[in-house]
Order: C-alpha cells, then structure tokens, then sequence
C-alpha cells in the first residue's frame, strides 16, 4: 500500500511539473507577443525562444518567432520557423501565406506563388492571399494570372483598394495608361489616407509626362502622417525636381528618402543623377555602383536605365544605361523593357540594334495585346530617316583654331589634343581621330589625342553618321622648333574708307594653365550647389577658346589645396607663360585678425585658430613666390575681396595698336592681378545648374572670344563683371608691375 502511494505521489508531481512547464511557455509566448505588437521584435525573439526551450513541439511560438524575424529581416531564420510551424500543424493558410510574404520579399516569386497557392487552398476566397498572389504573379510578368486573382479579390471584397493598386500597375506595366489611372483612382477612392497609392498615381503621372499632378499626388502623399512608405514619395519628388534642374531641392529629397530608408535604392539613383548635373562625378558613380550590386530584377535594371536615358544627357552614361536595359531584357523579355532598350541604342547611335529592340516591342506588345505606340514611333523615325538622309556629317574644329586654314604650329610637346563639334540631321556614329575613335558627347563635341611627329604631322578625321555616311577632314600640325615658322593670318582694317591689308608676325606664346579649385561638399559648413559645376564650365571655355591646359581639384581639404599650390610652386615657367589660379566656395573674414580664409572641405566651423582655413595671406605669399611671370588669381567666395585692401583697375586698351604689339609689351611685366566676386561681404551661390552671378560674368567674359581681335584684357573681364551682384573688384599684390596685364588670347 505504501509503495502504490508512492507510485502516485512521483505521478502527481510530474503532472504538477508539466502544468507549470505549460503555464511557463504560455507566458512567454503572451509576453513575446505584446513586444511584437510595440515593434520590439528582438525582445519578443528572447522570448519566444524562452517558449519553445520549454516545449520545443509549440507550434505557436514557432509561428511568432517567425513573423518577429520576417520584421527583422532576417529571412531565412523566418523561413525556418514558418517551415517548423507548418511541420507541426499543416493545415493553418496564415503559416502558408506568411512564408509567402517572406519569399515575396526575397525575389523569390515562385516559391511565393506555390506557398500563396497552399493557403488558398485551405482559404479558397482570401482576398488578401489572393491579392498577394497577384502582386507575385505581376513581379513574374505573368499579367492575366494576376489580373484573374485581384478579379477574385475585388469579388470577395468589393473596394478592396489593394487588389485595384495592383490592377493599375499591371496595366501601367503593359503601357495601358488610361486603364491604370482609372485603377490607381479607385484604390484612392477606397483608401485616400495611403501614401502609398498618392505615390503610385504621381508615378504614373510621370509616365504619361503630366507633371504638375505628378508633384500635387506626391506633396500629398507627404502630407499624411509619418509613414514608412513616405521614402518613395520623397524619391519620385525628387526626380521631378532634378528634371526641372532644381539640384538642391532633389538633393534634399533623394537624402531624405535615404535617410528614412537605406535600402531603398531608388533614391540612389536620382542622387547619382544629381551628383552627375553637379559635376561631381566620382560620387555619382559610387551611387550608380551601389544601386546596381542590389539590383536583382529586371524592374530594377529598368528603373536606372529609364532614368538615366530620361535625366542624364550624357554619352558614356547613355552607354552603360544601355547594358543595364539588355539585362532588364534578359531578364524580363517584354515589350517595355525591349523599348527603352531600342531608344537608349538609339541615343548612342547604334541605329541596327534600336531597330531589331523596336521591332521585338512591337511584336511582343501586338502578341500580350499592349500599346506600342513608342515602339512603333520610333521603327517609322529610324526607316524614315534611313532612306532620306545622304547628306554626311558637317565637321567643324574647334581647337587648334587654325587647323580649318590647313595647317597649326604648336609649341613642342608629344601629343596634342584635338576638339571639334560635328552635326547631323541623323545623328553620329562615330568620330575617327587618325582611326582612333574620338571621346564623342551627346551635343555633338568630340575629344581626341595625337602622338606628334618630330616636325610634321598629318591629321586625318573622319565622322560617320548613324546612316553610314562619312566626311572627311584633313590638317597639317608643325612643331615649332623656336623659330618664327609660320605667318599668322591677314587682317583687315579700315584706313580712310579703304581696306589695308597687314600681314603681321605672329608672337611665340607660352604655355596657358589654369588651376581650378572648386568646393561644393563641406564636413562642416553648409553645402552648396555650384562651384564644380562653374569650375567645369570655366575650364571648358578656357581649354576651347584660349588653349588653356586645366587642371580642376574638386573638394580638397585644406592639405590638398596647400600641396598643389607647393607643386605649381615647383614647376619651371618660362617668361611669356602665364597661370590662372580659380577658387569657387566658401569664404570668411576674422575681426580680430583681420584677415580673409579660404574654407576647405575639412574646415571646421568652431576652430578660432583657424587652422583649418586656408588664409588669404598664404595664398598672396604662395603666388608671389611662383616662378611665372604673369600669374591672375580669380576668387568666388565671400569676402574675398579681403584678398587686397588695394582696389584698382588697371589695363590699356589695344585697340589702336597692333596686336601682337600689344601682346609682346604686355609679356614684359611681372603680373600679380587679382579679380575678386565681393568686397567684405557675402555673395550668393546662385540656383542650382545656373552658375554663380559671379561665374555667370565671368563666362560671359570668356565666350565673348576677346572680341574683333582676339585678346581679353582684365580691364574687359570687368567691363563684362558690371552688372553682377555684388560688385566684383579687381587689383593687384605683391610684385606686380606697371603697365601688366592677363592676357586670354583666342587660338
């Protein structure tokens, strides 16, 4: 009797032992629950591994430790966990649909498909399965499977704004824009308070290129409360603006957008676009490169491409844009992305390979029943203008100026570089510089270097447009071996009603170079929007016209600018060489030391040592002491008219003398001459893609090509700078002579 109630005593607490075991994982569970409800996935994580330690068969736990995983993003331990729960009760359609969900968000659209499937089986009229099927189904290009599932959705929830969002972006994907408005509009009228279908409307906007509702749909989907999808809304916002070159606001809206989501790509792509407008090439590219390592679908392929070949404008990005298209084709062989891929072939000038891209289309969209109607637009421009144009291209060289007159004489040096514009009715193929293909951009500008001969080198170019018809054009370059071995061209004036023909010798001219900084990003100060897109465009001008050789420091820290100043210092100069030193950014002046600073990149805005500056009186005892004879120093920045207390404006005029006279009498005297944007006070950085009032001037100067004879004197650059805001100033520092000047003498 004693040993049976022991027996039932050891059975009693065993039962009790198990009870409170229960009770243990059942809390645990409840407790991991509530912390998922507040967001705070990894405690509930915690605790729901405390319930299954205590019953490792709680199907339950595996379910919540699977969803707090899948709002972690840890997808295959979410995986996992949805597989056990399913392993231990196969017949719960929410364990199926979740583990869709997490596919779904892996890409992984068939396996989405067949667990979406399962769960209708068991929830055969779902309309949230089946509108999630449909989504999978659509990211597959399977359109009629996924217009049949949010057609059942709508059946068994009339109004259901989901299913109709996913009926508008089918019909968007098959180019059916009216049916997609109508769709979108409906998913609003259901659910107006969803940024998420403002943001898919002014999408859509976009595409059918009505952008003022573009922008009204977006500002509204920003108007709702803080949301999570509010970092799509930023983006397409943003790429209305850079489309409208509003730089700075894009720039803040695509970093916005970031900042809310690091992971959505998209705004990559317009910052890219931005940096791109901005002249700050190696950022752009790190953003390119970003968005295409976690470019996975052919959705993502065609988002860069599309943008690109809509925004950018360029001829090397228009050409990675059209590799990005073909492997949105290879993965998604569809009439859309067959399109975009013929217009970017287009737009580089490979004119078979847009027609074969355009017909492919046309076939695909007749076959799925889409419009193909910019397909079918641009097959009829391409057979169009291939049998009308027999005209070839017209060349025209820029740069050396006197290669249309036969020949050039340079200065000696192993390679010349030379430029020229080239047109079309049909566009180029290609530029030949000597059989080497040139560096050809979209505005029809083509760069090419030449190896030169000893003395005598022929140049041949030839162009090639997207037709197959060539021109040629053929020049003569001598080196020139220090004696007088060409004559310049005539020129004529007026004498006493009569023209007079003077042949006149023309000057040996030194080396031009111009060095460039130029600061837009800031550790510390505030970013602006211009000074390397100014820099580009002066360099540009003075390369072109005058024959500068550049040199564009972008961005450098105060250490970069100090070295390059240090290795100009060091060159050799000979005496008819002259150096133009440019700085574009921030500016400020010290009260208590009275004294202007250059801001670098790395300058702080709380160091009253100033450091971290770069100051005016190193920069006046840098250039005095380089070793060229005629040295101009331009600032745009604020205060940096505290370069020089002194102002003065100094320059005779040539217009009563010869002009290589004039030339050689200036070449005699040391210059040190300076142009300033401002006196002791701020000047604007300008808006955005429009230049700074100052560089604007300044450019103005420049294109003006020295006038009737060629030659830009300080005095002219002024003349041209009276209109801008503030007022810029001119003088000269340290050892410069009487009589001087800074010449831009058009090649």
């Amino acid at each position: 009797m004693r040993a049976l109630k022991q027996i039932m005593a050891v059975a009693l607490i065993g039962m009790i032992g198990y009870q409170v075991q229960a009770q243990s994982a059942q809390e645990h569970l409840s407790k991991g629950q509530q912390k998922s409800q507040t967001a705070q996935y990894a405690e509930a994580v915690r605790h729901f591994d405390a319930a299954l330690g205590q019953n490792p068969h709680y199907e339950e736990a595996y379910y919540y430790r699977g969803e707090a995983h899948y709002r972690l993003g840890m997808y295959q331990k979410a995986l996992n966990d949805f597989g056990q729960a399913i392993q231990i009760d196969p017949s719960q359609a929410i364990t199926y649909h979740s583990r869709g969900l997490v596919y779904l968000e892996m890409l992984k659209y068939a396996e989405a498909i067949a667990d979406f499937s399962k769960a209708l089986q068991i929830s055969p009229n779902n309309e949230r399965m089946l509108a999630d099927r449909a989504l999978a189904y659509y990211h597959q290009g399977e359109y009629t499977q996924a217009q049949r599932d949010c057609d059942r959705a709508l059946k068994a929830m009339p109004g259901y704004a989901f299913a109709y969002s996913i009926k508008g972006r089918i019909a968007e994907a098959q180019q059916q824009y009216p049916q997609a408005l109508t769709h979108y509009q409906a998913a609003i009228h259901h659910n107006r308070y969803s940024p998420k279908y403002q943001t898919l409307l002014a999408d859509l906007y976009v595409q059918m290129e009505r952008y003022n509702e573009a922008m009204n749909h977006y500002n509204e989907a920003l108007q709702y409360e803080p949301s999570s999808q509010h970092h799509e809304a930023y983006t397409g916002r943003a790429a209305l603006y850079l489309r409208g070159k509003d730089y700075q606001t894009a720039m803040s809206d695509a970093a916005k957008a970031i900042q809310l989501n690091r992971r959505h790509f998209a705004a990559y792509v317009v910052r890219g676009l931005v940096h791109t407008h901005l002249g700050d090439v190696a950022k752009a590219e790190e953003d390119f490169r970003f968005y295409i390592e976690n470019a996975r679908t052919a959705s993502d392929f065609h988002y860069i491409a599309g943008m690109v070949y809509r925004h950018a404008h360029d001829q090397q990005l228009y050409t990675k844009a059209v590799a990005w298209a073909k492997k949105a084709v290879e993965l998604n062989n569809n009439a859309r992305n067959n399109t975009l891929c013929a217009q970017l072939h287009y737009a580089v000038l490979q004119l078979p390979e847009a027609q074969k891209y355009a017909q492919k289309a046309i076939e695909l969209a007749r076959h799925s029943g889409e419009d193909n109607a910019v397909a079918t637009k641009l097959l009829q421009e391409l057979q169009s203008s291939a049998s009308l144009d027999r005209t070839p291209p017209e060349i025209q060289i820029i740069t050396p100026s006197m290669a249309n007159r036969g020949f050039v004489v340079v200065e000696e040096r192993e390679k010349i570089e030379i430029v020229g514009q080239v047109s079309d009715e049909s566009g180029v193929s290609k530029v030949l510089v000597n059989g080497n293909i040139a560096r050809l951009e979209a505005n029809g500008r083509f760069r090419g270097d030449v190896v030169l001969e000893d003395y005598e080198t022929y140049i041949t170019l030839r162009a090639t447009d997207k037709r197959g018809n060539t021109s040629e054009q053929t020049f003569v370059v001598r080196k020139n071996n220090g004696q007088q071995t060409a004559s310049y061209a005539s020129q004529t004036r007026q004498t006493n009603g009569q023209q007079a023909a003077t042949r006149e010798t023309m000057p040996q001219l030194g080396r031009h170079r111009a060095l460039l900084f130029a600061v837009n990003q800031y550790d510390s100060w505030t970013q602006l929007i211009n000074p390397v897109y100014d820099a580009h465009a002066i360099a540009r001008n003075l390369e072109e016209i005058y024959g500068f050789e550049v040199e564009i420091v972008e961005n450098p820290t105060r250490e970069q600018i100090a070295l390059t100043l240090r290795r100009y210092a060091s060159q050799q100069y000979s005496n008819k060489d002259q150096l133009l030193v440019f700085f574009a950014g921030h500016g400020i002046y010290d009260e208590i030391y009275r004294e202007g600073f250059l801001v670098a990149k790395d300058s702080k805005i709380r160091d009253e040592s100033r450091s971290s500056y770069y100051s005016y009186s190193e920069l006046r005892s840098v250039l005095s002491r380089i070793h060229c004879d005629h040295v101009l120093l331009v600032l745009d920045a604020c205060f940096s008219g505290t370069f020089d207390q002194l102002v003065a404006m100094r320059g005779l005029d040539p217009e009563d003398r010869s002009k290589w006279d004039f030339i050689n009498q200036k070449m005699q005297y040391r210059t040190r001459r300076y142009i300033t944007s401002a006196g002791k006070e701020y000047v604007p950085d300008g808006r955005p893609g429009q230049h700074s009032p100052f560089a604007r001037a300044f450019l103005e100067a420049l294109r003006s090509e020295g006038g009737q004879d060629g030659v830009l004197t300080i005095n002219e650059v002024m003349s041209y700078m009276s209109t801008a805001k503030p007022q810029p100033l001119t003088g000269e520092f340290d050892g410069n002579e009487p009589g001087s000047d800074f010449l831009f003498i058009a090649r």
